[in-house]
């Protein structure tokens, strides 16, 4: 019966394929492109959940979990952007295989460019696309390090901009591990 059918594909939530740098994976019926989203400073794979709800047709999400986050919050997060590239290409090599977009955010966009140097380097198949969001050009230095801050100056800063929502203030314990997690990501950006 047509009326039970829904009007458009469904997307199916599905497991990573053992890795554990894919997280929340939303695949389409009709896939014809993979785009792998990378995290800002602090953020996770869940970062991208509401993206989850409404994908576009024809795309897949993958989404990546950085060590020192999520369900990998007890992994060693690499000294350097550089490194820690390194290391995301090596976990996701397996990813890189059908047609696939890289898609960055802030933090990600940095990584995410490094990703794209580094698979060419390798000389793997290049990504259709590096879609990139909220970062500097990386050539481009720091003229201003913002983790030079306070805890409290740091929180300031990420609210202005709407980088992190007051609301979790009511929570010190988790305010915490995320202050420590975002300076440390915004670290390693400000020394890339």
């Amino acid at each position: 019966d047509a009326a039970a059918r829904p009007s458009h594909p469904v997307h199916t939530p599905t497991r990573g394929v053992g890795s554990p740098w894919i997280v929340g994976r939303m695949t389409a019926p009709d896939a014809r492109l993979r785009l792998i989203c990378l995290p800002q400073a602090g953020g996770s794979a869940a970062s991208f959940a509401p993206w989850r709800l409404t994908p576009p047709p024809g795309v897949e999400l993958a989404t990546v979990e950085l060590p020192g986050r999520g369900v990998r919050s007890a992994e060693p997060v690499p000294d350097t952007l550089e490194e820690l590239a390194d290391a995301v290409l090596d976990g996701i090599a397996g990813e890189l295989r059908e047609p696939y977009a890289l898609f960055g955010h802030s933090f990600g966009a940095l990584i995410g460019y490094e990703l794209a140097v580094r698979i060419r380097r390798r000389g793997l198949t290049p990504p259709a696309a590096l879609l990139v969001s909220a970062s500097r050009a990386p050539h481009t230095p720091v003229l201003r390090r913002v983790t030079d801050h306070d805890d409290v100056g740091l929180l300031s800063w990420l609210e202005g901009f709407g980088g992190f929502p007051p609301e979790l203030r009511r929570y010190p314990a988790y305010l915490r591990y995320a202050m420590r997690t975002v300076r440390r990501d915004l670290a390693l950006a400000e020394a890339y």
